[in-house]
């Protein structure tokens, strides 16, 4: 039984001391990097694209609510497979905007797997498109024109490319200028009523009429022949000296248990001593003259007025609602290749400060052998970079900005340090933190951005 014992031992031993010797040059050569490539941390709360049916012989332009617009023209496409295109092609379109944005797609911002260099951006667009389940390409000398939304300023910065987020090749430039259209649009629905000429009595009832440019405040018409009396007893210094101004805007509310009976509520912009904006505001009750007296037909017509104004007013506010989440500026550049497009420069890490952390989730999961990851939100500079378990002795932070931490744990849980917290924590002496953090849903908590 001993010798038996002995034959099993001896091979297993001499096959344990070769996997040593064969697996130990990686042990002095350090650990393999890894390749990067997208990963969304959280896959149920990853940005969607959308999606536009487009059709291989017709030019379109597509605008997105951010502002960006896309510009293809004819015959742009072609399979990988050089086979024909058949039937309508599948544009697939998403922006990114924030850190935020960044952290959920969990497009790499490291150049390249070296982690060395990361970018910065100030606008990122990822188009795909598809045919049948084939992937397209553009066609060799074609180009697609893009004007892509900016929130940020974007000087000093390059136009970056990646197909798959292994890494990003400096690719050209790109012309900031303003959203002209956006600007004018929001411009046409201001109102800027004229000065009126009547002479004011402060004895006497006051009656006008708005004055305005019909064509920029459509929602006025339905009171353009419409005289307005101001009672005697509403008069005042500061509603004579307001008459004589030229406001931006007037809306009109009826008195509650008063159908003739309003508040016309006048605005504009100025400007203090101190050169900041603020918004001067006037509320004026004032009654309308229908045909010159206030019977029961007067009334009516009236109220068809109101309902007119008010229909009106609501279909523009949504028009300015949708027009304030457009950026003031477009990126505009043109692009050869489907993938990932990205105005970016290389994020300044001089002045990090570099922190020995961990964490309080340590005390009930292994990091290690769960392969966590810390990912830095530097929402100031509109970039993320994932710290691996090995890299948390020196993890980077910006002193006084806005900086959060996330860590990704076990069934899509996060673990959040928020901006105002971190800055609380690090305002200790020492560079060694025990960070305390916040459970919370991951996909909860990353879709609310």
């Amino acid at each position: 039984m001993t010798m038996q014992k002995n034959k099993i031992e001896i091979p297993l031993l001499a096959l344990l001391l070769f996997s040593v010797l064969v697996g130990g040059c990686n042990i002095f050569k350090g650990k393999t990097k890894e390749s990067q490539a997208i990963q969304p941390p959280v896959v149920a709360a990853n940005i969607p694209f959308n999606e536009y049916l487009i059709h291989n012989d017709s030019s379109i332009t597509i605008k997105l609510s951010t502002g960006t617009a896309i510009n293809i023209q004819p015959g742009i496409f072609e399979r990988e497979d050089g086979k024909p295109i058949e039937g309508p092609i599948t544009l697939k379109v998403r922006e990114f905007h924030s850190a935020y944005d960044i952290l959920r797609s969990g497009i790499p911002m490291s150049i390249n797997s070296s982690q060395k260099d990361f970018l910065q951006s100030a606008g990122m667009i990822e188009l795909r498109a598809n045919n049948n389940g084939n992937e397209l390409k553009i066609k060799e000398g074609k180009q697609i024109k893009i004007a892509l939304a900016g929130y940020n300023l974007s000087n000093g910065y390059d136009l970056y490319y990646t197909s798959d987020g292994s890494s990003w090749s400096q690719t050209g430039r790109f012309v900031s200028d303003s959203n002209y259209q956006r600007n004018n649009r929001i411009k046409e629905l201001s109102i800027i009523p004229k000065v009126p000429t009547d002479t004011v009595d402060m004895g006497k009832d006051f009656i006008f009429s708005l004055k305005a440019d019909l064509t920029e405040v459509p929602y006025l018409k339905p009171f353009s022949n419409l005289q307005w009396r101001v009672s005697k007893k509403d008069m005042s210094p500061k509603v004579i000296d307001a008459i004589r101004i030229i406001w931006d805007e007037v809306s009109i509310k009826q008195i509650k248990g008063n159908k003739l009976e309003n508040e016309l509520v006048f605005k504009r912009k100025q400007f203090d001593t101190s050169g900041n904006q603020i918004v001067q505001q006037l509320v004026v009750k004032a009654s309308p003259i229908v045909g010159g007296k206030n019977n029961r037909e007067d009334r009516k017509l009236f109220a068809q007025q109101m309902d007119m104004y008010k229909s009106t007013l609501a279909k523009i506010e949504e028009e300015k609602a949708r027009l304030a989440k457009e950026a003031d500026m477009l990126n505009s550049f043109t692009i050869s290749k489907m993938g990932i497009w990205n105005i970016d420069k290389i994020m300044k890490r001089d002045d990090l400060i570099l922190v020995n952390a961990s964490f309080d989730f340590e005390k009930e999961i292994n990091r290690d052998i769960n392969k966590l990851k810390v990912f830095v939100i530097y929402e100031d500079d509109n970039s993320v970079i994932p710290y691996a378990a090995v890299q948390w002795n020196k993890i980077g932070i910006r002193p006084n900005s806005k900086v959060s931490l996330v860590a990704v744990l076990l069934k899509n849980e996060l673990a959040v340090i928020s901006s105002d917290e971190l800055q609380r924590q690090l305002r200790g002496a020492s560079n060694s933190i025990l960070f305390a953090t916040k459970r919370v849903s991951g996909v909860d908590y990353l879709k609310k951005f």
